[in-house]
């Protein structure tokens, strides 16, 4: 095959992305089986509130990354978060 230099691949991505920087410590939980301590801000409510997280799988989906997993509060076995609505996940005890 004759190579002719053209760009066959290209793939989106945004640097900018809100939430992008939690991606290494979500991986880590989701691969280490750890519960997290989610403070998540939806569009809904006013406020942030907290939840506890079992997260299974990290998933992108037009250009924006989400969180699925349990929701320990309510049992919802696949909930999903937005990582651009995501602050401060920490694994708990």
């Amino acid at each position: 095959m004759k190579d002719t230099g053209k760009e066959v691949n290209s793939v989106q991505s945004n640097v900018d992305l809100k939430g992008i920087q939690h991606l290494s410590t979500l991986h880590e939980a989701i691969i280490n089986k750890q519960v997290l301590e989610i403070t998540h801000q939806d569009f809904k409510t006013e406020e942030p509130y907290s939840v506890i997280f079992h997260p299974y799988i990290l998933k992108r989906y037009n250009n924006r990354w989400f969180l699925l997993g349990l929701n320990e509060e309510t049992c919802i076995p696949i909930w999903n978060l937005a990582l651009d609505r995501i602050f401060n996940p920490e694994t708990t005890i």
